[in-house]
């Protein structure tokens, strides 16, 4: 289905708070640790990519989405199972909470040598993995088509004066030296818009076990929030329900090249439970308890 989202569907309860603005500090600083985690694994896809053009082969082997794929999860789904993790500590904290009353359920237990973080961080994990699985494809094509870019572009150059081509080594050092800005701009958006997710579902999991019945999606109300998430400002669900399913078409209204508004629609690939709406949004989005 597609839907338009109405700015009156909710009153902004806590507008005016300091929250959002904590929030995405709190995020931002995360997000330092994260991102030292997904650069890694894009100079690990440029390093296999700059090899093998070296050898005269394509950049991209057969297999090298699925096996950057998994690169992609598991060098972030540590970092962000703590991210997820701090978001449960935060929410604890703005309840007044010195520590969580965690259910467990009927015939597990505490191992030995564990402690209520690592329990903890059980319940946790579990989104995130679904999260990192989900854009893994996506976000490692994205990167995978930029190398493939650079390497069509100077394997189709051609000197007149000295009629040749670049030879695969030369091919190779533009890949090499046009990479590393490119993956770092990544890196650092990435970082900030899964650590975002990551916090928030930590947030939204913690919220359930202290009873929250009503969420609301709330941004910082500044320069930030791009359109797609401005629309979702002041939306309440369930906690139990997503605020989009999987599949559906959320459409925003923009400003028009030539003037007037134009409407855009995105379809969406998973279930969004939680702020933020797209992966590659890198804005300051809240669920807050109503």
């Amino acid at each position: 289905m597609t839907a338009m989202m109405d700015m009156s569907i909710a009153k902004k309860s806590l507008r005016g708070s300091p929250l959002p603005l904590m929030r995405g500090a709190r995020v931002k600083r995360l997000a330092a640790k994260a991102k030292s985690a997904i650069l890694a694994a894009l100079r690990r896809m440029n390093a296999e990519a700059v090899s093998r053009v070296e050898s005269g082969k394509a950049p991209l082997a057969l297999d090298a989405i699925d096996r950057w794929s998994k690169w992609w999860v598991s060098g972030q789904r540590g970092v962000m199972g703590y991210v997820a993790l701090e978001g449960a500590k935060q929410a604890r904290m703005e309840f007044g909470l010195s520590k969580a009353e965690t259910a467990v359920a009927e015939g597990s237990a505490i191992y030995v040598g564990q402690t209520a973080d690592d329990f903890l961080m059980a319940s946790y994990q579990a989104p995130v993995d679904e999260w990192l699985q989900a854009v893994a494809s996506a976000s490692t094509r994205a990167h995978a088509a930029k190398i493939n870019s650079i390497w069509q572009a100077a394997s189709a150059y051609w000197d007149e004066e000295k009629n040749q081509g670049l030879t695969p080594r030369q091919i190779a050092e533009r890949i090499r030296e046009e990479m590393p800005e490119f993956s770092l701009a990544r890196a650092r958006m990435i970082a900030y818009t899964n650590t975002n997710w990551a916090f928030n579902s930590g947030i939204r999991t913690e919220y359930k076990t202290m009873g929250v019945t009503v969420l609301e999606w709330m941004t910082s109300e500044d320069d930030s929030v791009c359109p797609w998430c401005r629309m979702m400002d002041g939306a309440r669900v369930k906690i139990d329900d997503p605020f989009w399913r999987a599949g559906d078409e959320f459409g925003v209204e923009i400003d028009g090249k030539e003037g007037g508004k134009d409407v855009r629609t995105m379809k969406l690939p998973f279930a969004v439970d939680h702020p933020p709406l797209h992966p590659n949004c890198a804005c300051v989005l809240l669920p807050v308890v109503v």
